[in-house]
């Protein structure tokens, strides 16, 4: 008897030979490789999923704080108001899908350039978020921290808005990512900025 006739006959007395399995086998092999790559394309599915929501929120907010920093410009608030109660309140109401009172934080306020510096001539804020602002940082009466990028001459006015909303991502690992993409230093928070 050759060998290639004893190969034979063993593969066919064991009913599997060089990689042929029977239907069950291959369905127990089919079960351990899909095992093994589930946990893989969930977490896949969910950095897709996060990137969506991410851009989606992002969008919003952008669209927020030029909507809120356009609306103070049209001084629907008296100029020698301290503040901005009319326009926050109607920036507010029309947010939506942004809960700006327990989901975010604005800063609204305006700017005027003196010969020495920026001072911030009113001043609002809302919503429950504990982060501070970044360039509207002395409050009412105090100067604004503009960066290097934003160029004012004497006697210029600009309206800022800064704005904050929360974003929790479903994958845990992706929320640091973002940030570090995007350059963004609040951890789960997305941050925008409007000079009108």
């Amino acid at each position: 008897m050759t060998t290639s006739s004893k190969s034979k006959k063993l593969c066919a007395q064991r009913q599997w030979c060089l990689g042929s399995f029977s239907g069950t086998a291959q369905r127990g092999i089919n079960t351990v490789e899909f095992a093994l790559l589930l946990p893989i394309l969930m977490m896949l599915l969910s950095i897709v999923v996060d990137m969506g929501r991410y851009v989606s929120r992002k969008q919003e907010l952008i669209s927020l704080t030029r909507e809120a920093a356009n609306l103070a410009a049209r001084q629907m608030d008296s100029g020698s108001s301290t503040n901005f109660p009319n326009t926050m309140t109607q920036v507010a109401t029309n947010a939506w899908p942004i809960d700006l009172l327990n989901d975010g934080r604005m800063y609204m306020a305006r700017v005027y350039r003196t010969p020495t510096n920026a001072v911030i001539q009113q001043f609002h804020q809302y919503g429950n978020l504990p982060n501070a602002a970044l360039v509207l940082t002395g409050g009412f009466g105090g100067n604004a921290t503009l960066p290097t990028h934003v160029t004012m001459v004497t006697n210029q006015t600009y309206y800022v808005v800064e704005a904050y909303i929360d974003f929790e991502p479903v994958m845990p690992l992706t929320g640091p990512m973002f940030n570090y993409l995007w350059n963004n230093a609040k951890t789960n928070y997305l941050y925008d900025i409007a000079y009108f």
